[in-house]
């Protein structure tokens, strides 16, 4: 999307928590900046949707049997490492400026390990919770085959954070 935004800059391709975020609001040009980079990015969606729609109607999907494997691995490798640095924001509950480039992995790495001690406690303790709960409830399934019924765990820790977001501080003081 980077790429499609370099045709229309917002906030000259600057992403703060995954979002094209100014300063100003109050320049004159600021919505019509913003809507015309979103209008981008949405038309670049929606079209990337329905090429792939329209090759996997066609029967295009025979393509991917002749791409090799170490291709494949590198490029969901390099996704995931994507993924991964693109939550790392909603993890530790900083904001850090990012940089474009060949390298910039390595660079926006630095820069969330230097705003680490700025990192939120509650978001950080939230999420190992997260991680620790779902590979338990992993462990289980492996353990027993025959599962009458699954354990939505990923539902039920949606629910719990959407809840834990809503109670009041006043609340939480009175029942500890």
């Amino acid at each position: 999307m980077i790429n499609v935004l370099k045709e229309r800059p917002f906030n000259n391709g600057h992403l703060i928590m995954g979002t094209f975020v100014k300063d100003d609001f109050s320049l004159p040009t600021f919505y019509e900046n913003y809507n015309r980079s979103l209008s981008v990015v949405a038309t670049t969606t929606f079209l990337t949707g329905v090429i792939q729609l329209s090759m996997g109607m066609m029967g295009m999907g025979f393509v991917a049997t002749y791409l090799p494997e170490a291709a494949i691995s590198a490029y969901l490798a390099a996704v995931a490492l994507h993924i991964i640095l693109a939550q790392m924001t909603c993890i530790f509950g900083i904001m850090v400026s990012f940089h474009a480039g060949p390298i910039s992995f390595f660079y926006n790495i630095i820069n969330y390990c230097i705003a680490l001690p700025k990192a939120n406690s509650t978001s950080i303790l939230l999420f190992l919770t997260s991680v620790v709960a779902l590979r338990i409830n992993k462990c289980i399934r492996i353990s027993f085959n025959h599962y009458p019924i699954e354990f939505p765990m990923e539902l039920f820790l949606v629910g719990v954070s959407a809840a834990d977001s809503t109670i009041p501080p006043v609340i939480l003081d009175t029942c500890s």
